[in-house]
């Protein structure tokens, strides 16, 4: 039996592999640098052309990023094309010596979050500016923006909303895709009269949700039950033929989405009277 420390010092020791982690709520992305795949914890981690970059210090927020390389056609990167999703994305990575015995100790290089995304000029390669717990946790509080839009998150303690008003449950038919996104059929959504543009699609008895980011139009030749989301389902959670549930989201507005669809004027954290448009930036006319 070999101790980490006895590995590390030995002559004939091999070198330590990196394991990368990514979690979208219950969709995780799991990754290593290594030659081939590596199983760890009963998990399969994907040989990637992924990396750390060095350390960027970013003065206006007080905080540090760490770059994350990887190919921009990945699933997970494509995640944040063309806008960041509607989610935190996690991020952990991690190394072992898998000589180690018995079970290589799992050593923490960096814990945190995904706030951003940049693509080289051939748009072949991404970076995934991270940064981690303890640049979140030296953000200056509070937080909340200073906007007309509400500050708060549908459905949270704060919003209080009942989603129990806002969803439609029916039958996923059929899969597909568009040049927005990976899209999943829920007949008659439409027809309940819920906007799910940022709500949700959960499969009934899985932990699988999905956010959607649009929903079909018929002036576009698209059918109106067809709600294209940020990620498609896994293969092992197929919805097709499962019950779905279909939550309605919020465009954070006082006079449309608080007031009309939620009718939660109350809660309203936003700052309705502040100037959408900035004379700065496009001139008095």
């Amino acid at each position: 039996m070999a101790t980490r420390d006895e590995i590390i010092h030995s002559p004939d020791s091999g070198r330590p592999i990196e394991l990368y982690e990514f979690g979208m709520q219950s969709l995780v992305f799991r990754y290593t640098s290594a030659d081939s795949d590596v199983v760890f914890g009963g998990f399969t981690y994907l040989k990637r052309a992924i990396a750390r970059e060095s350390v960027i210090a970013n003065v206006g927020d007080r905080a540090q990023l760490y770059p994350i390389s990887l190919p921009s056609d990945d699933l997970l990167a494509q995640a944040f094309i063309p806008r960041p999703p509607p989610i935190t994305v996690s991020a952990v990575v991690f190394e072992i010596e898998p000589e180690e015995t018995p079970t290589p100790t799992r050593r923490i290089l960096f814990s945190g979050s995904v706030r951003a995304i940049e693509l080289d000029g051939r748009m072949s390669a991404a970076r995934l500016q991270c940064t981690s717990l303890e640049s979140e946790l030296g953000r200056e509080f509070p937080r909340d923006v200073y906007s007309a839009l509400c500050n708060n998150v549908v459905y949270d303690e704060r919003c209080q909303s009942n989603p129990a008003l806002h969803q439609f449950v029916g039958t996923a038919t059929a899969l597909g895709g568009t040049q927005s996104g990976p899209t999943i059929r829920v007949p008659g959504s439409a027809a309940s009269g819920h906007d799910f543009k940022g709500g949700t699609v959960s499969i009934f008895g899985s932990s699988s949700v999905r956010m959607v980011i649009k929903q079909g139009s018929q002036a576009l030749g698209e059918d109106p039950d067809d709600l294209t989301i940020v990620f498609p389902f896994d293969e092992v959670d197929d919805p097709i033929g499962k019950p779905v549930t279909v939550t309605a989201g919020c465009d954070h507005q006082l006079g449309s989405g608080c007031a009309i669809v939620h009718d939660n004027v109350r809660r309203f954290r936003g700052k309705p009277y502040v100037p959408t448009r900035s004379i700065f930036a496009t001139g008095l006319t």
